[in-house]
């Protein structure tokens, strides 16, 4: 008798689970949202893609697309992100979540790009999207980081050209070397190393005999807030008047 109370139990929890509803597409989305607020963004991404399965038609696809980009851009999925954020703005234009996915395109680009001695075509590319951004939506409170953006992307930029130029010089090619560095001095002034460029444009031009040119910039550098270069500002302009 016993045996048959265990086995009839056993079938009724069976049963029981076997007719349990599986949660609905409300649900899903709702613990979607919880995944990705926790930063459980793999649990979130395949969350937001069960919805999309049970409901492609849903008002809500824009924000599920937008989602999924989040999620990947922070699994540091790139390339998957780029084609959410690109699904957004292509087919959901007017969309709230369109001007962000804008933004974020740019983002991607960015994370993309290779060390700066590499390719910079996603660097450029990063910085359309960043500027398209701040063009089309200017009143966005989202413009700050968009030129943040832009800033590192030119930083990374102006790093390639110092290194061209650094080789050029190390192999006593200074004509090679002032194009690299006069471009770089005139493009992006605003770099964080722009001293150290303009010093080493002043050594090019004291390497090909335009003395006037290195001692002009020697004389502003000696004032530059990097002691090391005033300092070796300040030495390259007194041998230059010993001369």
């Amino acid at each position: 008798m016993r045996k048959l109370v265990i086995i009839a139990s056993l079938l009724f929890l069976s049963c029981a689970a076997f007719h349990q509803e599986k949660p609905s597409a409300v649900e899903i989305l709702a613990k979607a949202d919880e995944e990705f607020s926790k930063g459980n963004y793999s649990k979130a991404e395949k969350l937001y893609t069960d919805y999309l399965t049970v409901e492609p038609l849903s008002p809500d696809v824009a924000r599920v697309h937008f989602m999924l980009g989040k999620c990947l851009y922070e699994d540091k999925d790139f390339e998957a992100a780029l084609s959410k954020f690109r699904f957004v703005t292509t087919n959901f234009p007017t969309s709230e979540y369109a001007p962000e996915a804008d933004l974020m395109l740019g983002k991607c680009y960015l994370a993309l790009s290779p060390r700066p001695e590499l390719d910079q075509s996603y660097t450029r590319r990063a910085i359309l999207y960043f500027r398209n951004f701040i063009e089309s939506y200017p009143d966005s409170p989202l413009v700050p980081e968009a030129k943040e953006g832009i800033k590192q992307a030119r930083e990374k930029l102006a790093r390639k050209q110092l290194l061209s130029a650094k080789f050029y010089f190390k192999i006593s090619q200074f004509k090679a070397a002032k194009i690299y560095l006069e471009e770089l001095v005139d493009e992006y002034p605003e770099v964080t190393f722009i001293d150290e460029a303009r010093l080493l444009l002043a050594k090019t031009y004291l390497h090909l005999g335009e003395r006037e040119k290195a001692s002009s910039l020697l004389k502003e550098l000696i004032k530059s807030p990097e002691k090391k270069i005033a300092r070796e500002s300040e030495r390259e302009l007194e041998k230059l008047k010993d001369e």
